[in-house]
This record gives structure tokens, sequence and C-alpha cells, in this order.
């Protein structure tokens, strides 16, 4: 910081350091920091605005959290931890059809993710949509090995 003082990645790591200490506060201060110093800069980071979010959502301030997460996806569309923190915020708030649409993006992008398939089932079940709640809760087990298998007949 003291080379580049307004480094908005170094600004976002250290709300980053904060939140790992258990130091919300000091960690909002950085994140919003970080937001307000890249607002004159042509290309713009979505780390601070995904991390405020993902910190928003953990303290249940879930519309604060989705107010933070929309310019992380505006800024970075092909960020699946984007998607998947909105996804995340959204199905915590019920508002499935959008939460369903998140979660299928942040798959598009990150399809090997069992956590991801593992949340959008319950987000297909909760909308009656029972067929696709069973594929990706087949696609996670398959992911993760816990499938059983049919027994091989002894001789």
């Amino acid at each position: 910081m003291k080379f580049d003082p307004k480094n908005v990645k170094a600004e976002d790591d250290l709300g980053l350091s904060f939140a790992g200490l258990g130091s919300n506060k000091e960690a909002t201060t950085a994140y919003q920091t970080a937001i307000v110093w890249q607002l004159q800069l042509p290309v713009k980071n979505p780390g601070p605005h995904i991390d405020l979010g993902s910190l928003l959502r953990d303290e249940n301030k879930t519309d604060e959290a989705i107010a933070n997460l929309l310019p992380a996806v505006e800024i970075s569309p092909r960020d699946s931890k984007a998607h998947e923190l909105l996804g995340k915020a959204y199905a915590r708030l019920d508002e499935l059809p959008k939460a369903q649409m998140e979660l299928e993006k942040a798959l598009e992008l990150s399809s090997q993710s069992t956590n991801l398939h593992y949340m959008a089932a319950p987000v297909y079940r909760k909308q009656g949509l029972a067929e696709k709640a069973k594929l990706e809760f087949d696609r996670c087990a398959d992911m993760h090995g816990t499938h059983s298998s049919p027994e091989t007949p002894r001789p």
C-alpha cells in the first residue's frame, strides 16, 4: 500500500485479511474503500463487490449482499463465484426463479463444481421441478463417487 496507495486489489486483500480475523467492520470498510477507489478506473475489479457481498450474505444482510453482487456480475459476467453468491442470496430470499437463473449461469461457467450442483437441486425441488432436482443430486453423487452401483453377481 505504501508504493501504490490506491491499489484496489491490495485494499480488497486487506478486507479479506480482516474478514479472516473476524473483524467484519474493518473488512467492510476496506471493501467499500476499494469499490470507491475504482469508480473512476476504466477497468474494474469484481473482487471487492464479491467479497463484500459474501460478507453481507454471511451476516444475513441479504438485500445489501445482492446490491453488491449485481455490480460484480456486470463487471465480470463470466465470474462463476459472483453468480453463485447471487444465486445463494436469491434462494435465501426465496426468489427461486432468480436463484435458478444465477445458479444455472454459475454451472455453465463452472460445470465441474459439485457444490453448485448440490445448491441447484433444492432450488429446482422447491419450484416443483423434481426431475431437474434429481438430475442435479445424481450429478453431485456421481462427482463424489457416492452413487451405489449394482452388486456384481457372485459365481
